[in-house]
């Protein structure tokens, strides 16, 4: 399972917005948009877990692992905050 479709699994991006703000914590779409090139930070698995039945810790993990395995494209926003 990749980071996107376990965004769309939780709901998308709108209904991950609003379980964040319930639990206090402000996020654009915009952020959950990006997760998709920089992975899930582990502080909002809790949250996506409670939206997304059958997606658990090890699930997360290994689509972070996979992403951050990717090979960058030389335009990749994560290529240029390493090499700042």
């Amino acid at each position: 399972m990749t980071i996107s479709q376990i965004i769309r699994a939780a709901g998308g991006a709108r209904d991950i917005v609003a379980a964040m703000a319930k639990d206090g914590t402000i996020m654009t779409r915009w952020a959950v948009y990006r997760w998709s090139r920089h992975g899930i930070p582990d502080t909002h698995w809790r949250v996506i877990m409670q939206l997304a039945p059958g997606v658990d810790e090890s699930m997360i993990y290994r689509a972070n692992e996979a992403l951050r395995r990717a090979p960058l494209a030389d335009n990749d926003d994560r290529r240029i905050a390493a090499s700042a």
